[in-house]
């Protein structure tokens, strides 16, 4: 076994290597297809400048009251200083000083104050530009003719993909991957080259699972083959097609070479064809070139993706698996591209596990697996057996929700506003739908009553219940979820939260209290006076997402609020105020893109991912609706999800 060893040591030494993310070259890009904008332009008519407009408005808005004439902040309001943006790391992190497009962006969503969206579109983008040029210093001219600047870093396979690959090429070892520790994530996907562990102890770990893989696999017969023992060439075709399904093309003669050495050295020294078998398959198994995906691009000039980082780029995102074998194929041939790409990304929508995909982008994405849930069933009047069956169909509601609207190509904003879901006997039953004693316990679209508050996402039982605590629900939790999930507005706290919210349990006795208490602390404020009011909508529902009658300090209900500088009256109303603003669509797409293209995209922040992701849905746009099926295809097919710049963040 002294060759195995020497490759197991040789492969371990290339994980790590592999693993070290590339270095950054200099920036180079190609130019996108979209026409040039500026988010400072202009009206049409006007003779003043974004910069000369912000002038004006900073002083109409009264934001010297809070950051001074000047921008050095009014002496005893802390975080103020617009001048030290970029060297105060609190006021970076809630504002991000890095771009007028993110600034534009938080000045929208959080300014002034206690009365965010009061200052929207042209306001903000021209007060972002004149703080932006006079006090912060940065450029303010935005563009999108810059191309794809952004790097993608290898990576290796997470868990879930290394899992789903094996099973679907072999049908039988991947559970093995369990034993594996969980993935870290990036805004709840294990996709993200920098989050992924690919050190020495983790290749340790991973070679002792990679080995009862190849065990499990051949003690089963799953090799698939019919060569006899003293039949070489048998074997060593059928470990070339093995190879070309792991390594997502067709081995070179070197590499056929090494595994039927491996094999046949194994072979010698147990007599045992299976022995043999498992050497091989566990070399390929250790390889980088089977465990790293998007290593063929030159990390130092950028460009488009080689075919099989694209083929891998695509089963990847829409199957957590890797290529299958037209696919691999279509790649070789250097046909991914036109009519035939469309084609290919066609073929797999249509056919792929939408239970699959469900679970590794929809319940990341909206955090609905209720990972971490605290709540207690019996605490709350729940047996636990029927909490279990409970939480059971409220996420296979959500993922054959989504899974509808993906097949059909529905609209994106049908996500908030179906007025339908997909319920079993038990689910309708616990949401108040009379079952006409059906005892059915199949799942079927189920249109809800015209007087029912529910509608979309956001009031089935998954979205409300994932924020139950041991007793009762977090509705900040709930106001949290909504705006990071669907309006992609990842809030970051601002100093001592955990004291402050220790004061407010001494201090506040009932909910409506402790929501004032939050509005009226400086610390506070400025995150909950967005979260609170979306999360009281959801006060409408219990902790276990069944519909009720009475507040949470049991007084009539008022479910009314204000999101983007616009009122509702409840959980419907609050949907169409979102769909009205678009902002789901822009989100979706950040957030599918984090999990195809291996980093982070921020839609809010980035004026590069900002244009890459206002480019796909103007193009994907029809009489005003995004299908949702053919935004993740447009998505797959853009300039940002096949082409490597050379920057990596």
């Amino acid at each position: 076994m002294i060759k195995q060893l020497v490759i197991i040591i040789s492969t371990v030494s290339l994980i790590g290597c592999i693993g070290s993310p590339p270095e950054s070259g200099s920036s180079s890009g190609n130019s996108m297809s979209s026409s040039s904008s500026s988010s400072g332009a202009p009206p049409e008519g006007s003779s003043k400048s974004a910069f000369e407009r912000g002038q004006i408005l900073y002083f109409e808005k009264q934001c010297d009251s809070c950051h001074a004439e000047d921008g050095t902040g009014i002496r005893g309001r802390a975080n103020r200083s617009l001048v030290q943006c970029n060297s105060n790391p609190q006021l970076h992190v809630a504002a991000r000083c890095d771009n007028v497009t993110a600034l534009a962006s938080y000045i929208h969503s959080s300014m002034p104050p206690g009365e965010a969206f009061k200052c929207d579109g042209d306001c903000a983008q021209d007060i972002a530009a004149f703080v932006g040029k006079q006090m912060i210093g940065i450029s303010i001219d935005v563009t999108c003719t810059d191309g794809i600047q952004k790097g993608s870093p290898s990576r290796r396979l997470n868990k879930l993909e290394l899992a789903n690959t094996i099973n679907d090429v072999f049908g039988i070892g991947g559970e093995e991957f369990d034993k594996l520790e969980s993935d870290a994530t990036t805004r709840g996907f294990a996709t993200v080259g920098y989050s992924l562990d690919a050190s020495f102890s983790w290749g340790k770990n991973y070679i002792n699972v990679a080995t009862n893989v190849a065990e499990k696999i051949i003690d089963n017969n799953a090799f698939n083959h019919n060569c006899a023992e003293e039949n070489g060439s048998c074997i060593a075709n059928t470990l070339a097609d093995v190879g070309k399904r792991l390594y997502r093309r067709a081995l070179n003669d070197g590499e056929k070479q090494r595994l039927a050495e491996v094999y046949n050295d194994v072979l010698l020294e147990t007599k045992e064809a299976k022995d043999g078998e498992k050497a091989a398959l566990l070399s390929m198994l250790l390889s980088p070139k089977f465990l790293f995906v998007g290593t063929d691009s030159n990390k130092d000039t950028g460009g488009s993706l080689s075919q099989r980082e694209l083929a891998e780029r695509i089963s990847l995102s829409l199957t957590a698996s890797l290529p299958d074998d037209r696919l691999i194929t279509a790649a070789e041939e250097g046909k991914l591209n036109g009519a035939r790409l469309d084609t290919e990304i066609d073929r797999i929508l249509n056919n792929m596990d939408y239970d699959r995909f469900a679970e590794f982008f929809v319940s990341p994405w909206l955090g609905t697996n209720f990972a971490g849930n605290k709540f207690d069933p019996e605490k709350n009047g729940i047996a636990k057996e029927d909490w279990e069956a409970l939480m059971a169909d409220m996420k296979k509601e959500t993922k054959l929700f989504i899974s509808h609207i993906v097949k059909n190509n529905l609209p994106v904003s049908e996500i908030l506003s179906a007025d339908y879901s997909f319920l079993n006997a038990r689910l309708k039953r616990h949401y108040g739908i009379d079952v006409n004693n059906n005892n059915n316990e199949q799942f079927e679209l189920t249109r809800y009553p015209s007087d029912m508050p529910r509608r979309g996402l956001m009031t089935q039982g998954s979205f409300l219940a994932f924020a139950a605590e041991t007793e009762g629900v977090s509705y900040v939790d709930r106001g949290k979820t909504v705006l990071a999930a669907l309006a992609c507005q990842d809030l970051e706290p601002e100093g001592d939260v955990a004291q402050a919210a220790a004061n407010q349990a001494l201090e506040a006795t009932t909910e409506k209290e402790k929501m004032a208490a939050r509005a009226a602390n400086g610390v506070c404020s400025s995150c909950h006076e967005r979260i609170d009011p979306i999360g009281w909508v959801f006060t409408q529902f219990g902790v276990d997402g069944k519909e009720i009658f009475q507040d949470p300090d049991g007084d009539q209900l008022d479910t009314s609020g204000t999101l983007f500088g616009k009122d509702f009256e409840d959980a419907r109303g609050l949907a169409q105020v979102m769909i009205d603003e678009g902002a789901l669509e822009s989100c979706l797409s950040s957030r599918f893109l984090v999990h195809t293209i291996g980093r982070d995209v921020i839609y809010e922040a980035s004026n590069e991912d900002r244009c890459a992701i206002d480019t796909v849905i103007d193009q994907t746009q029809v009489d005003g609706q995004v299908g949702t099926r053919d935004l993740f295809k447009s998505l797959l097919k853009a300039e940002i999800a096949t082409t490597n710049g050379t920057i990596l963040e």
